[in-house]
C-alpha cells in the first residue's frame, strides 16, 4: 500500500511539473527518498507473516497448551486409579487368603459329607429293599382294586337297568296321569254344567214358590168368596142357579192368573 501511494504522489508531481514548466522541481532528491522508503517497506513486508498464518499459529499454541493440560490431568487421574487398583489388589490378596482358609474348612466339610454320603448310600439300599416290598404290595392292591372295580361296574350296569325300568314306569305313570287329567277336566266341565243347571233349577224353584204363594192366595180368596156366597144364600134365600152364576163370576174376578212361560 505504501508503494502505491508513493507512485500516485510521483505521478501527480510529474503532471504538475509538466503543466508548469517554469516552476523548479527537486526530482532527484524526492526520487531518492522514495526509493529508500520503498526498500524499507519491502523489508518490513518480507519480515512480517500474513494474518492467516498468525491465526493458525495462535490456534496451534492454544491447542498445544490444552493438550499439555489434559495430559497432566490424565496423568493425575491415572495415578489415582493406579493407587485405587493397588488398594484393590491388596484387598484381593486378603480375600484370597481368607478364601484359602475357607477352602481348607470346606475340604474338612467335604470329608464329613463323604461320610454322610456313605450313610446315605446305606439308607438308599434299605429304601430300595422297602420299595421292592411296596411294589409287591401295590401289585396285590391293584389286583384287588381291579376285581372290586369290575364288581362296581356290574352294580352300575344293574343300577342303569333299574333306572331305565324306573324311567319307563315313570313315563307310564305320566301317561296315566295325563289321561286322568283329561278325565278330571271332563268331570270339571260336567260339574260346571251341573252348576249352571242347578242355578237354573234354583230360579225355577223360586218361580214355583211364587206360583204356590199365588195359588195359596187364590185359594184363600176362593174360600172367602164361597163363605160369603153361603152367607148370602142363607140370608137372601136365592135360587141355586142365580147363586151359582154369581159365585162363578166372583171366582173369575178374584182369581189371579200366572204364566209359566219363561224367556
Amino acid at each position: 500500500m505504501a508503494t502505491t501511494d508513493d507512485d500516485l504522489k510521483t505521478d501527480s508531481l510529474t503532471s504538475e511539473s509538466e503543466d508548469n514548466p517554469l516552476v523548479p522541481t527537486n526530482k532527484p532528491v524526492k526520487q531518492a527518498d522514495r526509493s529508500y522508503e520503498g526498500r524499507a517497506a519491502s523489508a518490513d513486508s518480507e519480515t512480517r507473516l500474513p494474518p492467516i498464518v498468525e491465526d493458525y499459529l495462535k490456534r496451534i499454541t492454544a491447542i498445544s497448551v490444552g493438550v499439555i493440560f489434559l495430559s497432566v490431568v490424565m496423568m493425575m487421574v491415572t495415578g489415582g486409579r493406579l493407587a485405587s487398583q493397588v488398594d484393590a489388589l491388596q484387598a484381593a490378596t486378603l480375600s484370597l487368603t481368607k478364601r484359602v482358609v475357607n477352602m481348607n474348612s470346606a475340604l474338612e466339610q467335604v470329608s464329613v459329607l463323604d461320610s454322610k454320603l456313605e450313610l446315605l448310600d446305606l439308607g438308599h439300599a434299605s429304601l430300595i429293599d422297602s420299595n421292592s416290598e411296596a411294589d409287591q404290595a401295590y401289585i396285590e392292591v391293584t389286583k384287588g382294586f381291579s376285581s372290586e372295580l369290575s364288581k362296581f361296574e356290574a352294580t352300575i350296569v344293574e343300577l342303569d337297568n333299574s333306572a331305565l325300568n324306573v324311567a319307563t314306569q315313570i313315563s307310564g305313570i305320566a301317561q296315566s296321569i295325563s289321561g286322568q287329567e283329561k278325565i278330571v277336566s271332563d268331570v270339571l266341565s260336567r260339574l260346571a254344567r251341573l252348576e249352571k243347571q242347578i242355578s237354573s233349577l234354583k230360579g225355577l224353584e223360586r218361580d214355583i214358590q211364587v206360583l204356590v204363594e199365588i195359588e195359596q192366595g187364590n185359594l184363600k180368596e176362593l174360600f172367602r168368596q164361597q163363605l160369603e156366597l153361603e152367607h148370602r144364600k142363607v140370608a137372601d134365600k136365592v135360587p141355586m142357579e142365580g147363586a151359582s152364576e154369581e159365585a162363578q163370576e166372583q171366582r173369575l174376578d178374584g182369581v189371579v192368573t200366572y204364566s209359566t212361560n219363561r224367556e
